[in-house]
This record gives C-alpha cells, sequence and structure tokens, in this order.
C-alpha cells in the first residue's frame, strides 16, 4: 500500500524562536478514490526547522502498518538530514521519532517541493487557527 503525506507548514519569527503551525493530511486511493486524514497542531517558541522536522516525524507516526510512504515537504533541511541521517546534534529527539517511525515503514521517501496538491487546501485550514498550540520547550 502506498500513502502519501503532504505537510504544510507556517512559520513567523526570527531564525531563533517563533511561532508556527502545520497541516499534515494523509491521503491512500481506494478504487480509485482518494481518501484522507488531517491533523493541525501550533508551537510557540520553536525554530522553522524544528516545526519541521516535528511535523514529518508526527506524520510517519500516524501510520499504523508498514507501507510505502511518499512525503511532500517543503523543508529542504527535512529532506537533506532525512536522507544523510546526519543530525550534527539538532533536534535529536525528534529525529530519533522520525527515524524509528521510518524503520517501521517499507519505504520512505521524501520529496521537497515548494508547493503540492493540498498546499492551498493545508494553508487555507491552518489560518482559520482551529487546532491547539504547545509551548516548545
Amino acid at each position: 500500500m502506498r500513502v502519501d503525506i503532504f505537510i504544510q507548514t507556517t512559520f513567523k519569527g526570527n531564525f531563533a524562536k517563533g511561532d508556527g503551525a502545520y497541516g499534515i493530511l494523509l491521503q491512500i486511493m481506494q478504487g480509485g478514490v482518494p481518501k484522507t486524514k488531517e491533523h493541525y497542531a501550533g508551537w510557540s517558541g520553536t525554530t522553522c526547522q524544528r516545526l519541521n522536522v516535528r511535523a514529518a516525524a508526527d506524520a510517519l507516526n500516524y501510520m499504523t502498518a508498514p507501507c510505502d510512504v511518499i512525503l511532500h515537504t517543503g523543508s529542504c533541511y527535512v529532506k537533506s538530514v532525512a536522507e544523510s541521517g546526519e543530525t550534527r546534534g539538532k533536534h535529536q529527539d525528534i529525529w530519533m521519532a522520525f527515524f524509528a517511525a521510518r524503520n517501521r515503514m517499507e519505504s520512505v521517501t521524501i520529496q521537497q517541493e515548494s508547493s503540492h496538491e493540498y498546499s492551498a487546501y493545508l494553508k487555507n485550514q491552518l489560518a482559520k487557527k482551529e487546532y491547539t498550540t504547545i509551548c516548545d520547550k
């Protein structure tokens, strides 16, 4: 089975700290018809990179059975570290969760895209701010 995971993030702040949110949409095709599930979360006191890593790790952790995953993200950082495995000591706790979830899957391919087929939809949903915001440590 193949699952496409689409991630969209928003972030306001500076390089060191800010507020952001992400939307995750998981899609499978059943009989030629897309079936989707969505999740949204907000974070305060975080960084843009940490937000993107958290979104990718959370997305993979929603998977309940091994499958082939295509993860669509706008983050070149997530793609680079996911493929190289070299975290350089940053966001170790979240990367460990990401790699553990990735190892449970049959395969995970990261596609770094500035926009994808659900970008506008997820941006619209995020603009509604109907999610819980958590303070990052």
